[in-house]
């Protein structure tokens, strides 16, 4: 009977120790795969990253300075081209009808004009004869100046005005054909200087306050860094935006240097801003994605350290984040290793596997 019992006993046992050691092995051959990352020390860059498009600080409209027909428009000015200062872009004459009107008002003045000036020459040799006083003569040769002027006027109507461009620039905008009818003011075309360029970027309201003149950063377009710049001001102003969006405000940033020698810049082309605001050097860092939070709870962050094959839960203390890393303030040693990949699907003490980079 007793060895009955010792028989029995065994085999339980030798069950008992097969099943522990087949879960063992069971959970191992199905343990879930997972990337870690070591704990380490490193500087944590600070950005703030906004979209945004290049304009001139220096944007020039030029408008018709008479109402009349546009002529002679220059084909070589074109949107995007560079132009010099006083290039004439084209020339503004009187409609058919108004030059027909002008026509006759010449004639007219033309005759006042050579009655005024032989008026004129009577009352100064009768003045040289001492037959009318100096006022009386004085009165022909105001009439007579005033008939010229008018003359003058007239003529200068009838003659091309010329619309040229006010500074060295770039043509950014041209509404005009010949023959065109524009009235006086009619805006015509604008010049920008491409010497005085800025990176206007909308920066969200809940960033706005990192960002402050003299701030620095890079100009990004399609994604890769082109230029450098610095921040030259902060609008007070919050931009009107659709209803649902997120308010922002206006951030000017002073083109400084071109990190890419092919790069061009481009009236109201598109561009990101990275501002940089702060650097914090040599912290405990570890990858965004290896922190995670407690349920209900923003404040609670934990991490699962690898170790012995298993992910071990455990609490943490941590500061600012780039992005891409998070600094770690407390409950992590250098050279540590976290599960970064897949945290969010294991749990405490489970079996995992280091997925081969």
């Amino acid at each position: 009977m007793k060895k009955f019992l010792i028989t029995v006993f065994s085999v339980v046992l030798f069950l008992l120790v097969f099943v522990a050691v087949y879960r063992v092995w069971g959970a191992r051959l199905n343990a879930k795969l997972v990337k870690v990352a070591e704990v380490k020390r490193g500087d944590l860059i600070l950005r703030v990253k906004a979209p945004g498009y290049i304009t001139s600080r220096r944007i020039f409209t030029v408008t018709a300075p008479i109402a009349g027909e546009i002529k002679g428009l220059n084909e070589k000015v074109v949107v995007g081209s560079t132009v010099k200062k006083n290039q004439v872009f084209c020339y503004i004459v009187p409609t058919a009808e108004e030059e027909k009107s002008l026509q006759e008002d010449l004639k007219f003045a033309e005759m006042n004009c050579e009655l005024a000036e032989k008026d004129l020459e009577v009352a100064k040799k009768l003045y040289e004869m001492k037959a009318i006083s100096y006022q009386e003569y004085r009165a022909k040769e105001i009439s007579f100046l005033r008939e010229k002027s008018n003359l003058e006027k007239l003529r200068a109507k009838l003659e091309p005005k010329p619309v040229y461009s006010p500074i060295d620039g770039v043509l950014v905008k041209a509404e005009v054909k010949n023959g065109q009818i524009v009235t006086a003011g009619k805006e015509l075309f604008v010049v920008a200087d491409l010497n005085s360029l800025v990176a206007v970027l909308n920066v969200f309201e809940s960033d706005v306050n990192k960002v402050y003149t003299g701030v620095r950063g890079n100009i990004l377009i399609d994604g890769e860094v082109k230029f450098s710049g610095e921040v030259e001001n902060v609008s007070l102003i919050r931009e009107e935006t659709s209803p649902g969006s997120a308010p922002t405000y206006k951030v000017y940033v002073n083109i400084i240097n071109r990190m890419d020698p092919s790069a061009m810049l481009r009236i109201g082309g598109t561009v990101v801003g990275e501002l940089t605001y702060r650097v914090i050097r040599n912290v405990k860092v570890v990858p965004l994605e290896a922190v995670n939070y407690e349920p209900g709870s923003l404040s609670r962050t934990f991490v699962y350290v690898y170790k012995n094959g298993r992910a071990r839960k455990r609490y943490v203390s941590v500061g600012e984040t780039d992005g891409t890393f998070i600094e770690i303030k407390d409950g992590l040693k250098e050279e540590e290793r976290v599960i970064t990949s897949g945290s969010y699907f294991v749990k405490d003490g489970e079996w995992v596997k280091v997925e081969k980079e």
